[in-house]
């Protein structure tokens, strides 16, 4: 009895020491570890931090707001311009840094809404990424009941498109003035998407027809060689010297007159101008290419800009908040170049732009002066452009979305055609 004991005893202690050996033997405990390695083991973490470009930011700065050093981001800013304009940043624009457990690996950088430049920081390897995307033809038609702006977002339009529409017919249409009630616009347009459907925004309008005061307007969007823009439906070319309008269209607030009661100085006398009511900061455009004579304060006008256009025009923009960049004295301007912002500075009750025009020396109405158009098409143009102006005129006419469709899938194979 006492034997048995002792060896149930003894097999217990043996079994326990060899249990203790093998929790403590540093190769066990290894491979055990082992054994459950799949569930133990740390995937790495990614995360993706979204960043905007401010203002005054160079390349450097983006590799710099990574967390690299002087050195690194020196030598990433380098590579990454070989397909990067570092002239092309500008305020906001959006950007992504990548890090991989907490280590940036690559930044992506949006161009535009389909195309966006990446590096990748382990390699300073560069490429540009560009979506596909698919673009449709739409056509859209509208009646002014109050403005044109209310009338095209009740039609569904976008603002894009609506200053797209205004800006065509900007040497012949002064939207800030001429729009009455019953005014008709049509338009056949570009929209583009990504390949999923998903929408991106407005392509190019193709053409145009507005119906303002009985007036009509056409325009067509043509190319021929290196010459193009959108021309009438006899090739005649819609820019002309200058602008109907020194600013997208806005309230009228007092016109070109003789006799007009000074609500400041409490007199009768002439309003040789016209007086644009608009929020004060609202960019003022150069109506016409020329060189600006005078840039500062000069009395009731407050701030004030005068351009010299040719021998015989020029024009004057008064009570600015503020001057464009680089506008001085003997500055050479363009056609639609941002000159100023409007104010309120001088003799003003509000804020709003007083823009005059001169002919030699003497004020006119800018509203009733001739405008002279740029050259016509070419002769040896013509005859392509008559072919797509009567079908464009056709299509706008007819408003049938069908036809629309055909002609656009007939003009892609033609495209493709002649690609290849």
């Amino acid at each position: 009895m006492v034997r048995e004991l002792l060896a149930i005893a003894l097999v217990v202690t043996v079994g326990t020491l060899s249990s203790c050996t093998r929790m403590s033997d540093p190769r066990e405990q290894e491979r055990q570890s082992t054994a459950g390695g799949n569930e133990t083991v740390q995937q790495p973490t990614e995360e993706v931090r979204e960043f905007e470009v401010k203002k005054g930011n160079a390349l450097v700065d983006l590799f710099l707001n990574a967390g690299f050093e002087a050195v690194k981001a020196h030598e990433c800013a380098v590579a990454f311009a070989e397909i990067v304009d570092p002239r092309s940043l500008i305020p906001k624009q959006k950007y992504r840094i990548v890090y991989i457990d907490d280590h940036p690996t690559k930044l992506e950088l949006e161009l535009s809404k389909t195309k966006q430049a990446v590096i990748d920081f382990r390699t300073l390897k560069t490429e540009l990424i560009e979506q596909q995307t698919e673009i449709k033809l739409e056509i859209a038609s509208f009646k002014v009941t109050s403005t044109l702006w209310e009338a095209a977002i009740q039609t569904g339009l976008g603002p894009n498109l609506i200053v797209r529409l205004a800006d065509i017919f900007a040497w012949d249409i002064d939207f800030n003035v001429e729009i009455r009630n019953g005014d008709e616009f049509t338009m056949i347009y570009e929209t583009v998407t990504f390949e999923d459907g998903e929408p991106i925004g407005y392509g190019d309008i193709l053409a145009a027809f507005g119906r303002v005061n009985g007036d009509e307007h056409w325009a067509i969007r043509y190319r021929c060689g290196d010459v193009e823009g959108y021309y009438d439906l006899d090739g005649n070319n819609l820019q002309k010297a200058f602008l109907r309008s020194p600013l997208r269209y806005r309230r009228i607030s007092s016109g070109f007159t003789y006799k007009r009661y000074h609500p400041i100085l409490r007199i009768v006398r002439p309003h040789l101008g016209i007086d644009y009511a608009a929020p004060v900061g609202t960019p003022v455009w150069a109506v016409g290419d020329g060189v600006v004579t005078y840039a500062g304060k000069k009395g009731g006008y407050g701030n004030f800009v005068e351009v010299r256009h040719n021998s015989v025009y020029s024009t004057t923009y008064g009570h600015l908040s503020k001057y464009g960049r680089g506008i001085k004295r003997g500055a050479r301007v363009k056609q639609g170049q941002v000159i100023g912002y409007v104010g309120s500075t001088g003799l003003s009750t509000g804020p709003h732009l007083d823009f005059r025009m001169k002919k030699n020396g003497s004020f006119v109405n800018p509203l009733r002066e001739p405008n002279k158009s740029l050259p016509p098409l070419p002769n040896e143009c013509r005859s392509e452009f008559e072919s797509r102006a009567a079908e464009m005129a056709a299509l706008i006419t007819s408003e049938d979305e069908e036809a629309l469709k055909l002609w656009h899938l007939t003009h892609q194979q033609e495209s493709c055609c002649e690609g290849g």
